[in-house]
């Protein structure tokens, strides 16, 4: 009989050969909790492919260069091939702590109205000291996969701010848990000129198409 999946973990990666590695690994080291590890990865041109598809603990998605249509359809391919109940989400560069699952799971079942859970995120620099703490990014987030289809998983339109627009959309769907520990950890350089979030044209313009679509929810929202 097939073990059943209990959460699904989507990881999209783009020429990140020297960080998936370690993503991986901490996504299939979580504590009490069966998980499957899905990396999609959106046409790597630096010799990612042929890793993943070396790897026989993960599902691996590649994506080719003329079928690359941004991160967020990346992360829509991962949710579609999801098996587990839940889904959550890793970027390359982040890390899960070992009891991250096994934890927001826990806060799941303590409030069975919510199917949505986040925790706190840890940023550090290059000396590894801690910058600040954030919940509700796009690592943190635990999802129901049912609730994700139902309200459309990620916005392809966007290139910045993805899980905040994604956030909008599932909070008015029902009541949201936080585990309030940093079970994240993201690694901030800068000097890594793959950093897409320093591009300040492209969050602009993910602002623009946010309140634009959501235009009625922000005017009614007090202030």
């Amino acid at each position: 009989m097939t073990e059943e999946i209990e959460v699904s973990a989507v990881i999209t990666t783009h020429n990140r050969l020297d960080l998936i590695e370690g993503a991986i690994e901490s996504a299939l080291v979580q504590e009490g909790v069966t998980v499957e590890v899905i990396v999609v990865d959106d046409a790597s041109t630096d010799g990612t492919a042929e890793y993943l598809w070396q790897r026989q603990d993960i599902t691996a998605i590649i994506i080719p260069k003329d079928e690359s249509s941004g991160a967020n359809h990346a992360r829509n391919l991962g949710i579609d091939a999801a098996r587990g109940q839940y889904v959550a989400f890793l970027d390359d560069d982040d890390l899960w702590m070992p009891s991250k699952t096994r934890l927001q799971l826990e806060e799941l079942q303590r409030r069975p109205e919510c199917k949505v859970v986040g925790c706190l995120r840890q940023f550090f620099n290059d000396e590894d000291t801690v910058l600040h703490v954030i919940p509700f990014s796009t690592s943190t987030l635990m999802i129901e996969r049912s609730l994700l289809l139902s309200v459309g998983c990620f916005d392809e339109a966007l290139t910045r701010w993805q899980e905040y627009e994604l956030e909008m959309r599932l909070f008015q769907q029902c009541p949201v848990a936080c585990v309030d520990k940093p079970l994240v950890r993201y690694r901030v350089s800068s000097t890594d000129p793959s950093r897409l979030s320093l591009n300040l044209d492209e969050w602009v313009k993910s602002v623009t198409i946010i309140e634009e679509k959501h235009r009625e929810m922000i005017e009614a929202a007090p202030r």
